[in-house]
């Protein structure tokens, strides 16, 4: 789920961008052209955050078959989360 909100997210900003952009033209009197380096640049940001963000999420640093004991507090002292 948050896979597909961070996708949702990186997609819909450069949209955003861009129909904002063009009602603030409109609203000028100018005419549109397309879009501009901002939406370029969102876009190409946007891929990026897809791209990083299906790394991120596909990368698993524990070796083949352990399982994780997460950080506890024994005694108040804090036990720092492990592989077994």
């Amino acid at each position: 789920m948050k896979r597909l909100l961070i996708i949702f997210l990186a997609l819909i900003i450069p949209v955003l961008i861009w129909y904002v952009e063009k009602m603030i033209a409109k609203r000028r009197g100018e005419t549109y052209n397309g879009p501009s380096l901002r939406v370029l640049l969102g876009l190409v940001a946007s891929i990026m955050i897809i791209i990083l963000s299906l790394l991120i999420n596909q990368s698993s640093f524990a070796p083949q078959g352990s399982k994780y004991i997460p950080a506890n507090s024994l005694n108040g002292k804090i036990v720092p989360g492990s592989f077994e």
